[in-house]
């Protein structure tokens, strides 16, 4: 997303993600898709993918901290 050139490419792309951003509760419009929400939609896709393997991460930081 952030190597497209002009907004009208940028909202195509977003729109071809949206269900995704939609199931990480990224809510902003298509149509009203700007560059500066990139990051943002970054942030909701990071933030869905480490709260969907919560219990992997405590265990492996638990494993870390065993070694101690």
């Amino acid at each position: 997303m952030r190597a497209t050139s002009d907004q009208v490419q940028l909202r195509q792309l977003f729109s071809s993600t949206a269900i995704d951003a939609l199931g990480v509760g990224f809510v902003v419009p298509s149509t009203s898709f700007r560059r500066e929400h990139i990051a943002l939609l970054e942030s909701a896709f990071a933030e869905d993918l480490v709260s969907s393997c919560w219990e992997e991460l405590d265990q492996f930081i638990e494993g870390i901290m065993s070694l101690h």
